[in-house]
């Protein structure tokens, strides 16, 4: 990350082509995708830090 400031040139091989990559990323924040999934994570990250 701060070699290269998160490009999305260098990302690792096993995310595929970089292109590719961005534009799966630039869909899923188009369509809310992206907010959706970080909201479900989050609600996941509360369910856990509850006390038993």
């Amino acid at each position: 990350m701060a070699r290269t400031g998160l490009q999305w040139r260098h990302l690792p091989d096993e995310y595929g082509k970089w292109n590719s990559a961005f534009r799966r990323y630039r869909r899923w924040v188009e369509t809310g995708g992206f907010d959706a999934m970080l909201e479900t994570l989050a609600e996941m990250g509360r369910a856990t830090d509850r006390p038993i």
